[in-house]
């Protein structure tokens, strides 16, 4: 059975890479931009994997198991806060998107000025509230920890870590400039070189002992550094795109801002799905249960992230494709998407299901080691999810949020809540097969529908 997938697999990639050759000139520059970016990303995305696979075990080791559950709660909540750019993000990279599609060169300029202003406002409206949230409520609440100094050190290292996230936000604007002017691989070489930076954080962080807080603002901080640096390279060498209030104009700031709330929710509900389930384990369980909850999706995670970035330079193409009206390309691609996906997931599922728990141990030394039932529970989830990933690059290309997160708002609540629930009685793996089945396999029908309502309409 195996041997079938991986031949299929092999016969679906090398149809893909012939298609690359065939069509007008719109179509094969398409395809070849999409091949460069999605190598980059899988290259990009080894690297970050190396780096993961080094910084686990010695988070671990340096901070021990309930510290390294702090660390993990602080990655949940910066995590959290990607939709706190009120999507301009995904806006701006969606319109221009949409301006290189419809050959209109003077149009993005105007998106990026407006962008950095109203994303830079933001952030530091958020971080003077941030301050005054830490200063008047009791967010040590958030921990299960007995000693007083511990416990001080994990509010302080998630105050000092968020703050840190905010005041990146405007700088990561980069990637989407460049993923919305078709330069997706560009953005991976950047973060290829971010992770690096990140790993030699870390090992900086551990070697002079600077502690929690101090380990947390370095990882966060150095990928930013090296968006700014390059920031300040892509804007120097491309002055017709560099922000300045002369190219501030309201007549652009709809088209960035158009997708609005719904862009939001479909943020919030991400950020949500993926990270507040460790906040639930934390509350309900404690920082061990996170530990194990962490690991194994750590692990696992490598797969389904892998398969996802991979997917991701398709949200930019599907957009430029949409508007110049390209329906066969549009449909060919996410069938073939699809098809691959349910392929590679499930070949990743088989292999951690017998080689998880040994790889877990070899890589972490036993200290912390998640059930097969945790395992398999993870895996069954990378699938559904993985496949909603592609359904939804169509959607998000097209600038197809609203009915999106109208749909995914509901069941991701209700999943949150039902896994609140359970947690007390079920442990961790009840709260995986309740996030698998109700915010990803129930949501699938309706996203089907509505990609074919999105194909039909071209």
């Amino acid at each position: 059975m195996r041997g079938y997938s991986r031949r299929k697999a092999d016969s679906m990639i090398s149809e893909f890479l012939e298609k690359l050759k065939r069509g007008d000139k719109h179509t094969v520059q398409r395809n070849r931009r999409l091949l460069l970016s999605i190598s980059t990303t899988i290259l990009a995305k080894f690297i970050s994997i190396g780096s993961t696979l080094i910084t686990m075990p010695l988070t671990l080791n340096y901070l021990g198991a309930e510290g390294f559950g702090v660390w993990m709660v602080i990655s949940g909540f910066v995590g959290f806060l990607g939709f706190t750019d009120l999507g301009v993000g995904m806006g701006l990279q969606n319109a221009l998107s949409r301006a290189y599609g419809q050959d209109d060169f003077v149009s993005p300029k105007h998106y990026i000025t407006n962008a950095y202003l109203m994303v830079s406002g933001l952030a530091a409206s958020l971080a003077i509230l941030l301050i005054v949230v830490f200063a008047i409520l009791p967010v040590e609440g958030l921990f299960k920890i007995n000693e007083t100094a511990a416990l001080n050190d994990a509010v302080m290292a998630l105050e000092y870590s968020l703050l840190a996230f905010l005041a990146g936000m405007p700088i990561a604007l980069i990637q989407r400039v460049l993923g919305g002017m078709q330069k997706t691989y560009v953005a991976n070489n950047v973060m290829l070189i971010g992770s690096v930076v990140s790993l030699l954080a870390i090992l900086a962080a551990v070697y002079f002992d600077v502690g929690l807080a101090g380990l947390a603002v370095m990882f966060i901080l150095s990928p930013t550094l090296t968006l700014f640096l390059y920031s300040v390279y892509f804007f120097y060498r491309n002055k017709a795109y560099r922000p300045s209030l002369l190219n501030a104009s309201s007549d652009h700031i709809k088209p960035v801002v158009s997708a609005g709330a719904w862009t939001v929710f479909v943020q919030i509900i991400y950020t949500a799905k993926m990270n507040v389930p460790t906040i639930i384990i934390s509350a309900s369980l404690g920082l061990l249960a996170v530990a194990e909850y962490s690991v194994a999706q750590k692990l696992i995670g490598l797969a389904a992230s892998m398969i996802g970035m991979a997917l991701q330079p398709l949200w930019v193409v599907y957009g430029e494709a949409y508007h110049r009206g390209d329906k066969e390309w549009v449909a060919s691609t996410l069938k073939k998407s699809l098809k691959l996906v349910l392929v590679m997931t499930f070949l990743a599922a088989i292999a951690f299901q017998f080689l998880g728990q040994p790889l877990i141990d070899f890589w972490l030394g036993g200290d912390v080691l998640p059930s097969r039932i945790v395992i398999a529970c993870f895996s069954c989830w990378m699938v559904v999810a993985t496949l909603n990933v592609a359904l939804t690059m169509l959607m998000n290309g097209t600038g197809n949020f609203k009915n999106q997160s109208r749909i995914s708002v509901v069941f991701v609540a209700a999943a949150l809540l039902l896994a609140f629930l359970v947690s007390p009685v079920g442990g961790v793996a009840s709260v995986i097969l309740v996030m698998l089945f109700v915010s990803e396999l129930f949501v699938m029908p309706f996203y089907f529908r509505e990609c074919k309502r999105i194909i039909n309409s071209i």
